[in-house]
């Protein structure tokens, strides 16, 4: 159960009431744009002789990204963006804790694509195991 508060400046803080009265999640905090954060993905892997392909563009301002992670045959993950309880960003392993072949995490993909059509996809095939999130994983 959330409930709103706003400020006379206009500011919506989220309170998060399941997680006890502390919690408060600053909804206008300033946010990296995900069209600029998938640029700069785009750029880091360039850099880095990575192969990514964007499968999906999604909303440029606000839109939730995936991340397909290919390694190799059956060496497949994808991760989505998420909070962790203490309100820290980091990536959500949505496959599992064990790689997936590469039909099964395009069933996953496919699934979330039809809840959320503002999601980002991006496949990053990195056989090498160069490519580092920029985050930490959720547990």
């Amino acid at each position: 159960m959330a409930s709103l508060w706003f400020s006379k400046s206009g500011t919506v803080t989220q309170q998060l009431n399941s997680y006890g009265p502390s919690c408060f999640m600053d909804v206008e905090s300033p946010r990296l744009k995900t069209g600029i954060w998938v640029q700069a993905q785009v750029r880091q892997c360039d850099r880095a002789c990575i192969p990514l392909v964007i499968l999906n563009k999604g909303d440029a301002d606000a839109g939730s990204v995936l991340l397909k992670i290919f390694k190799g045959r059956g060496d497949c993950r994808v991760f989505s963006r998420a909070f962790s309880l203490d309100g820290t960003l980091g990536w959500l392993c949505g496959t599992g804790d064990a790689p997936v072949d590469d039909a099964a995490a395009d069933v996953f993909i496919k699934k979330r694509l039809e809840f959320d059509r503002d999601l980002w996809v991006l496949e990053i095939e990195d056989q090498k195991g160069l490519y580092e999130l920029d985050a930490p994983i959720i547990e």
